[in-house]
């Protein structure tokens, strides 16, 4: 199985952007695949979203059955 190297950011002291949460940030998504899982952001007008490593974990086993469906529908 190959393994895509997922872009991890930069370390510039960035916070994770969901409400009352200071971790640092270790990834960054588009705001229109976190707004189903997380609905209180500190900005809610901005593109991208970037999560602690918490909140990363929330939205990768929140999106673990799409992920699963899309994986699947492009096999065939």
């Amino acid at each position: 199985m190959v393994h895509r190297n997922a872009p991890v950011m930069d370390k510039k002291d960035k916070k994770c952007d969901v409400k009352d949460c200071e971790n640092e940030a270790v990834r960054s998504f588009s705001m229109s695949n976190v707004k189903d899982i997380f609905s209180n952001f500190k900005d809610g007008n901005v593109k991208h979203v970037n999560l602690c490593k918490e909140h990363y974990k929330v939205y990768h086993k929140k999106t673990k059955e799409d992920r699963k469906l899309d994986h699947l529908r492009w096999a065939h």
